[in-house]
């Protein structure tokens, strides 16, 4: 297990993005999910994070890494919470603003902005949260069933935590609907064929 002096210190470099902050946020993901044999019993481990002024959770094993905002490539004719798509290690993926997915209101990117990639359905996308605050293990006890589903965020809840602080806790794969997802992959698949041919 990872031990406490290093988890501090992983979670000190997340607050302060680096320019090599992919690889370091990466590594933490990894040393901080150790498998997920070693899930706790009767708890699990998510990523809790800011958006507006909320606090959200997502289930660790649907996270692949954290990057910093980097230049996004618009899409052409892209729903408004669609922001384009970014280059990933020779991979083009779709970035969605989880704000505007969630309903809420269009707000300035800051120094913590931060794109959480997460995987769905073997397709990979990014989410543009305001900042990434730890890891926490939550375990079932401490987990609410959301109330009646009337808007969007309420949709994607598969649970209400109280901790030290009320957490929303979100599943990746009810953010956004199969045929849209398929259809977001298909763009970034045919802009990596361009680009190939290009350099051709």
């Amino acid at each position: 297990m990872i031990s406490e002096q290093r988890k501090q210190e992983l979670v000190s470099q997340i607050s302060h993005l680096s320019d090599d902050q992919a690889e370091t946020l990466e590594k933490y993901i990894l040393e901080l999910s150790d498998t997920q044999s070693d899930q706790p019993e009767g708890g699990k481990k998510y990523l809790i994070f800011t958006c507006q002024d909320q606090v959200y959770g997502i289930d660790i094993s649907q996270i692949v890494q954290i990057i910093e905002v980097t230049d996004i490539i618009p899409l052409p004719n892209a729903t408004s919470y669609v922001k384009g798509v970014v280059n990933i290690r020779g991979s083009m993926v779709p970035i969605l603003d989880l704000g505007l997915q969630l309903g809420k209101h269009e707000i300035t990117y800051s120094k913590r902005t931060c794109i959480i990639i997460v995987t769905v359905r073997n397709q990979t996308f990014g989410l543009i949260v305001d900042a990434v605050r730890d890891v926490e293990i939550i375990h079932d006890e401490d987990i609410y069933a959301p109330p009646a589903q009337v808007n969007m965020e309420m949709n994607c809840l598969t649970g209400i935590a109280k901790t030290e602080s009320v957490v929303l806790l979100l599943d990746a794969k009810l953010f956004i609907a199969e045929n849209e997802l398929d259809s977001l992959v298909t763009i970034p698949s045919e802009i990596d064929d361009l680009e190939k041919k290009e350099k051709t």
